[in-house]
Formats: C-alpha cells, structure tokens, sequence
C-alpha cells in the first residue's frame, strides 16, 4: 500500500516554503521574531503571485501604506488604541469587499438588456462598493487624519457617507487618489433612483444639484478602478498591520476576532466545489475544553471525494480557530447518511504544518472518521471526474463562443501585447488597430472597450502568468497538492477503516 500524503508531501512543503520565500524577499521586516504566524502571511500571497491573483491599485496602495507608516512613525504610542476603534469597521470593508468582488469578477450580464445590466447590477454593484467597501476599508486613513488635527468624533454617526470621508481624504495630496472613481453624483443617482439610459450608450446620473454623464464602457471601467482601490487599501492595511504585529496582534489575529466577526470570515471562502460550509462556532464539550464546530452540506458522488474536499476545509479551520481543542466537521448530502469527522487541534496542526502525512492524522487515536454508506450509484467515481471536468469545459467552451460572437464587429484589433512587468506588479502595453476615420472621442471610448477586453482576458505572460477572469470561479480552497491516482486514497481508507 501506497502512503497517501495531501499536504506533506515533499511538493506540498516547496509550495508552501516558495510562497514564503517569495513574501520573505518582498517584506523581510516581517519575519523576526515576535512577527506574525505564518498561516497570516500567506494570506499576502493572493496579492503577489498566486492564481487566481487579486487585482490591485499600486499607486493606491504604495500611498496608503507610506501615510500610515510616516504617520504612526510620530505617533506610535496612540496605534493600538486607533487600529482598536477602526479595525471593526475595517473588517467589515475586507469581508464586503471580498464578497463583493466575487460578485463582479462572476457575474456575466452581456446577455442582459442594456436596462437590466445597467439598473439592476452596476448601479448596486457601484453604490455597493462606495457604502459597504470603499467607506470602510479608509477609515483607519481618515481617522488618522482627523486625529492629526485634533478631531475627535464618531465616525459612524458624524460621517455615516463616503462623500464627507472623501473630503477628509482630498485634504491630503497624496490620499486624493483614493477618490478618482468615486463620484458623489453618481452614487446618489445609483441609491435614489437618479439614473437615465441616453441614446449612444451614454447615462446620466442625477441627484438634487448635480448631474453626471458617463458612457457605459466608463461607468464599469469605475466600477472595476473602485474594486482595485479597495483592494489596495486591503493589501496595504494588512501590510502595515504585518510590520507592526507585536502591537497588533490583539487586535487583527484571528483568534482576537469577535465570535460573530470570526464566523462571517471564515464563511467567506470555506466551501469547496462539493462543500457548502452553513456554519460554525466555538463552543465548550467537556469541561473547559473548547471545540470548534462547522456544518455543512454536500453533493458528492463517491467517499473519497468527500473526504478529499472535507481536508481543505479542515486546513480553513485550523487556521481560524487556533485556540480550539477538537474540530467537529458535520456533513449531510443526498448520496449518505449524517457523517462526520472529528479530529484533535493538535493532530491537525501537525498535519497543516507538513510535520505528519494525512494517513497519519486520519489514524491518530484521537481522530474520528464516520463516513456512513453512499447509496449505491453505476460508475459513481467516473461521474464524479466527468462532473468536474464538465464544469471547467463547458463554461469555457461557451465563455469563448460568446465572446467570439461579439468581437466579429468590433472597431478596433489588439495587435500586439508587450509584458513591461516589474517585480511582482504585472503591467502590460497594448497595441491596437482601429479603424480609420473616427474622432477623438470615439477613439476613447474604443480605449476604454479594449482595456475591458484586455484586462477581463488575463493575458499570460512569460514574466507574469495569471488566469483568465472566466476561470477564475472555480478555483476553490483545495489542499496544495493530492494524489496522482484518485483511487488511492479509497484504497486507503478501505484498508484502515474498513469503510
């Protein structure tokens, strides 16, 4: 029998040594002694280098991070107690954002009437993003400033809009790019119903004193300019926040997190292509012991899928939920009875760290593996590589088709796509063909088309590879590396558990 190693397997540790490695040289401040836990620093990695890759604003974040780093250079001593006030706040924009964003990269409306596309996703998602976003993810900016000039007020209730934080970010130079998407014309119109479709793909936004008018290739160019803002701001609070660990820590780890707060985090990408995490919590067994207990439904077809998806969200947990003694992980699915698996903190970390292989965590005494009968199903283990295959396939079969179809009567070619990538920041000149005769003004708004075009492609580069915005979906919390044969892990678990 063949050991069977999901996450310390040789591959698995150069993976996870090579993202570290790679943040090392990037921000070698960050690792001293003292600094924070490697389960936090990986989470840098969705900005620089993995796939798919979040999308940033570099100008944005290089100011933002400079402000804050000069700013609390003077005034360290009153850090923790203003990270403390704005980091609820903060949180809140991180977890909106991250949601938000799934929404915008996913959602396809070329298919929708102009009407529908325009009043019912990009108003909300653009009004979404400046409230729920953008609002939150400034305020340790904005609370900075206004300390800085002696302000002290409740941000909530004295400043509950972006626009009056806008204000507050204008009077700093090099923070008013923060603002160049938002528009406070625009977002009122989107809120209160102030948006009138014109002939020329042209809209005009409206509110009581003002009106805007922006094409529809202009308005989602700010749509996508205000998401890679607010990921910006992301990226550069958690750096800071990474530097300055040792004073922030009881503030940001995951285990100083309010239970509620932990919880909505945690949900925000736990579940799997099979997986649907509904909930979890923290909770006493026996005694003072605490274990963390997640639910969740599934769709699989045979045993050892369940399980191989079960692990990734097994490795999610432990990094949540770091003060727990036991993980209880409950799945019901139409294919089998209620089941479930139990393991003990200490033999999760010890697999989540590549220190034990999985078929030594799945025998550790204190592990628990009922995984009941799956109900009798032809070629269950074939379906379920065909069900998978499918799903990648045939979304980008048809993805290429349609955008196939309208590209035939486009204006303009894209020529050539020269990679001008500097370290880890992907950058990209575009040459483009367009046809002769046209103003300037329809010159710009081809422009805005083929960036659009270029940037929801992910051209692959040789310097910087990166997905295409159409595969990004269905990438999933997976464990980094698995077996080669998808029998193996059955025959394994046949042979120790005798399921």
């Amino acid at each position: 029998m063949s050991e069977i190693n999901l996450n310390a397997t040789r591959k698995f540790d150069s993976e996870r040594q090579f993202q570290l490695e790679k943040i090392r040289a990037r921000f070698p401040e960050m690792f001293v002694p003292g600094g924070p836990p490697e389960e936090h620093l990986l989470e840098l990695c969705t900005f620089l280098f993995n796939k798919p890759q979040t999308y940033y604003h570099e100008g944005v974040f290089e100011n933002t991070l400079k402000y804050l780093s000069d700013y609390y250079a003077q005034n360290g001593n009153s850090m923790r107690n203003h990270f403390t006030y704005v980091a609820e706040s903060w949180r809140r924009g991180a977890l909106n954002t991250e949601q938000f964003s799934k929404a915008i990269e996913y959602t396809r409306t070329d298919d929708l009437s102009r009407e529908v596309r325009v009043r019912e996703y990009w108003c909300l998602w653009y009004q979404d993003l400046v409230e729920t976003c953008l609002k939150n993810l400034c305020t340790p900016l904005v609370w900075a400033i206004l300390q800085s000039k002696g302000k002290t007020i409740n941000l909530d209730k004295d400043m509950p809009y972006m626009s009056s934080r806008a204000d507050v970010l204008n009077t700093q130079p090099s923070l008013q790019i923060i603002t160049d998407d938002f528009n406070a014309t625009v977002r009122n119109g989107c809120a209160h119903g102030g948006v009138s479709l014109l002939e020329n793909q042209m809209i005009r936004f409206e509110d009581k004193n003002n009106k805007e008018e922006w094409s529809d290739d202009e308005f989602l160019l700010h749509i996508y300019g205000m998401l890679d803002t607010c990921n910006a701001l992301i990226f550069a609070t958690t750096v800071f926040v990474f530097r300055t660990w040792s004073q922030l820590a009881s503030v940001f780890s995951y285990k100083a997190l309010p239970a509620n707060e932990r919880e909505k985090f945690f949900l925000a990408d736990a579940s799997t292509p099979i997986i649907q995490v509904k909930e979890a919590e923290l909770k006493s067994v026996i005694g003072p012991k605490l274990q963390a207990t997640v639910h969740a439904t599934d769709q699989a077809f045979t045993r050892d899928e369940l399980i191989f998806d079960a692990l990734a969200v097994l490795q999610r947990i432990a990094r949540f939920y770091p003060e727990a003694d036991t993980v209880f992980l409950g799945l019901q699915g139409p294919r089998h009875l209620a089941s479930f698996i139990r393991v003990s903190m200490a033999a999760l970390y010890e697999w989540v760290n590549g220190a034990i292989s999985v078929g030594q965590l799945l025998q550790s005494p204190d592990t628990e593996l009922i995984i009941l009968q799956f109900k009798h199903f032809p070629f269950a283990q074939k379906a379920a590589v065909v069900r998978r295959g499918l799903a990648h396939g045939i979304s980008k079969f048809k993805y290429e088709a349609k955008k196939a179809k309208q590209l035939n009567n486009r204006l303009w070619d894209v020529l050539e796509i020269r990679d001008n990538s500097s370290g880890l920041a992907k950058r990209l000149d575009v040459i483009v063909l367009v046809k002769e005769g046209l103003s300037r003004k329809e010159i710009e708004l081809l422009l805005m088309e083929v960036t659009n075009y270029v940037r929801e492609k992910r051209y692959r580069t040789e310097k910087k590879p990166g997905f295409k915005r159409a595969f990004r979906k269905y990438a999933a919390n997976r464990p980094a590396s698995y077996c080669s044969d998808p029998l193996e892990l059955e025959t394994f678990l046949a042979s120790h558990f005798n399921v």
